[in-house]
This record gives C-alpha cells, sequence and structure tokens, in this order.
C-alpha cells in the first residue's frame, strides 16, 4: 500500500471538521449496514468506503479520504 499511498491534501486529515465527518460517516455506514436485511454483496460498497477511509486516515492520503466520501454517498443512494 505504501506505493499508492502518500500524504496528500492535508486539509482532507488535518481539520477537526473533516475528522468528525469522516467518523460521521463511518458511523452511517455501520448503522445502514446494521439495519439492511442480509442479502448477499449489498454490503460491498460499504466495506470499500471504510476501507478507503481507513486507509486515507492511516496513511495520511486525502485522495483516499475522498474516494472514501464518494463510494459512501454511492453506497447510500443504493440503499436510501
Amino acid at each position: 500500500m505504501q506505493r499508492w499511498t502518500h500524504p496528500r491534501y492535508e486539509w482532507a486529515i488535518n481539520r477537526t471538521s473533516t475528522r468528525v465527518l469522516n467518523g460521521i460517516m463511518i458511523a452511517g455506514i455501520g448503522i445502514c449496514l446494521a439495519s439492511c436485511p442480509p442479502i448477499p454483496l449489498t454490503g460491498l460498497l460499504a466495506t470499500f468506503a471504510v476501507f478507503f477511509i481507513g486507509i486515507g486516515l492511516i496513511n495520511s492520503d486525502g485522495v483516499y479520504i475522498l474516494l472514501g466520501h464518494v463510494t459512501s454517498v454511492l453506497y447510500f443512494v443504493q440503499v436510501g
């Protein structure tokens, strides 16, 4: 993973408001996953969203965080 991730878009990582937004997105995905029926592959987008946000937070890569937010919005559209 270190080949693909490196510190980019510091504003998506260092601000308190973006950290709160990341937490809200992950919590919202968790609530939607818990309330959805167990149909195969319905949680695939949610898994990718949490994965991208987590990798972005661990490696301080704002591109992955933004990709995780886009994926989570797609998941909310799919569920909603």
